[in-house]
């Protein structure tokens, strides 16, 4: 069988729906835990913890994640 330029080489078809699904991966979603989840110089609390979202609002430009304003120092997060 040519390969199907996906990556890998084996004797089997793929589907429509194995296709699909493989675009979509693989969520980590449910192994975070989100109460352990913390941002440094978030300029909302829990800012880095809401940003965490479900695929289907991926493209969702709310909520956000910006750093404090200060003027001596570049914007920076940790998280």
């Amino acid at each position: 069988m040519p390969p199907h330029n996906d990556g890998h080489n084996h004797d089997h078809e793929h589907t429509q729906a194995d296709d699909t699904n493989a675009s979509l991966g693989t969520s980590l979603r449910p192994q975070v835990d989100f109460s352990a989840v913390r941002c440094l110089n978030e300029s909302r609390q829990n800012a880095g913890r809401d940003i965490l979202k479900f695929y289907e609002d991926r493209r969702s430009r709310t909520p956000s994640l910006l750093s404090q304003e200060d003027p001596d120092e570049d914007p920076e997060l940790l998280l």
